[in-house]
């Protein structure tokens, strides 16, 4: 089926870096293509490792995001591309991709308890929401768990998408001393054409001009002064 994404999107959920950050503005569709890379990302590694069973991690800042946001968006795609699953809620937090493999969702609100399963590629959704020294142990504790080994060589991946906000753990990791593998995406609000018309406008009603700079163009600025 016809599926209609955004450039920048398209260009998160193809690249072959293996820690990419899709940096966006507020309607991107930042978490629509965090559920769209973990689907097809899913499917491509059962494809290309016959007979095995990949695993994969989807994080989300609370456990009412998962149940308010992620699953429904999850179910909605899934439905639409008709993918069969299964829903598996609490305790076991999973969707069954039925022939392909399964997604756990865990959330960031405790970093200890990230632990106990392993999976071979994760998605993480607004990580910069947490502050910068509960981030970077949030993603320490997910590199730890993301260990799953992929039959045909392939390297884990880790996918990371968010909203800027100011000088935190992303903008330290992916912005200002990037490592080797770490991608930076910037996904403006008017990458996406779908939004109605007026959402920009009444955007820039509300805000001041260094909250526009991060919340509609997907920059990293100070949010306290402007700069």
């Amino acid at each position: 089926m016809h599926v209609d994404l955004t450039k920048p999107q398209i260009q998160y959920i193809e690249t072959e870096a293996p820690f990419p950050a899709m940096v966006a503005g507020f309607g991107a569709g930042k978490t629509e293509a965090a559920v769209f890379r973990s689907i097809f990302g899913l499917i491509r590694t059962a494809n290309q490792c016959k007979g095995f069973y990949p695993i994969r991690g989807f994080y989300a800042p609370t456990f009412d995001l998962i149940r308010v946001i992620a699953w429904p968006r999850f179910e909605g795609i899934l439905e639409k591309l008709g993918i069969p699953f299964t829903l598996q809620k609490s305790p076991l937090n999973r969707i069954i991709i039925h022939g392909v493999g399964e997604i756990l969702f865990r959330s960031m609100e405790n970093p200890s308890r990230i632990i106990g399963y392993e999976h071979c590629d994760a998605d993480v959704d607004e990580l910069d929401t947490l502050k910068t020294q509960d981030a970077a142990e949030v993603w320490r504790m997910i590199l730890a768990r993301n260990r799953q080994y992929k039959s045909d060589g392939s390297k884990n991946t880790i996918g990371v998408t968010t909203t800027p906000e100011g000088f935190r753990f992303v903008y330290q990791t992916w912005k200002q001393n990037p490592k080797d593998g770490y991608e930076i995406i910037q996904a403006p609000t008017r990458s996406n054409p779908y939004l109605p018309d007026s959402y920009i406008d009444t955007l820039k009603e509300m805000y001041p001009s260094n909250l526009l700079e991060a919340y509609l163009e997907g920059q990293f600025v100070n949010l306290q002064s402007g700069t």
